[in-house]
């Protein structure tokens, strides 16, 4: 928990950490019987060192609520602010909402297979995949997906979800590798 408490002040994308952690032990009450009673008191812990760790940052975010969502409302593309509409636009016109998103979809996976990193950081006109790692990227996916029942396999499939989705296809300017490893 302080760890991810300290992780939440370092950087935007960081705040995955947190639906990770909680989606991971949630599924696993579901899949594992009595986990969570044998869990309650570590969630617990966890929350508390959360907290803690998040409390001089949720001080100045009470004082200062734009600052939480500053980066959010930048590239998130339901924040409706003006650089996100902008880019919206410049991206897709004036298409609807499940265009957008397909679109957006498409984009991620490219981004990975052919057509490299559109960030302002590194820019990269190759994908983020290598040839070979490309290959293997389907198999490993089945392979996680059939070992789901396995915690280790689980957290790194909902890493992948997490990451993918709210760090990918929900931002602008897809592919941006800073957002999407």
């Amino acid at each position: 928990g302080i760890l991810v408490g300290i992780d939440v002040q370092l950087y935007y994308a960081a705040r995955l950490a947190v639906p990770l952690v909680f989606a991971h032990a949630a599924i696993r009450a579901m899949l594992e019987r009595g986990l969570l009673r044998n869990w309650l008191r570590l969630l617990l812990w966890t929350a508390l060192g959360l907290a803690v760790a998040f409390l001089p940052m949720g001080a100045f975010y009470l004082a200062h609520p734009a600052a939480f969502a500053q980066r959010t409302d930048a590239v998130a593309l339901f924040s409706g602010s003006a650089p996100v509409r902008k880019a919206i636009i410049h991206d897709y016109g004036h298409a609807g909402w499940p265009e957008i998103l397909g679109r957006q979809v498409q984009r991620v996976i490219l981004g990975f297979l052919a057509i490299g990193d559109r960030s302002e950081q590194y820019g990269a006109a190759t994908p983020l995949l290598d040839p070979v790692t490309a290959a293997l990227l389907p198999a490993a996916c089945a392979l996680a997906l059939a070992r789901l029942r396995h915690s280790q396999w689980l957290l790194c499939a909902l890493w992948a979800a997490i990451t993918l989705t709210l760090g990918g296809v929900l931002t602008t300017t897809q592919p941006d590798s800073p957002r999407l490893l």
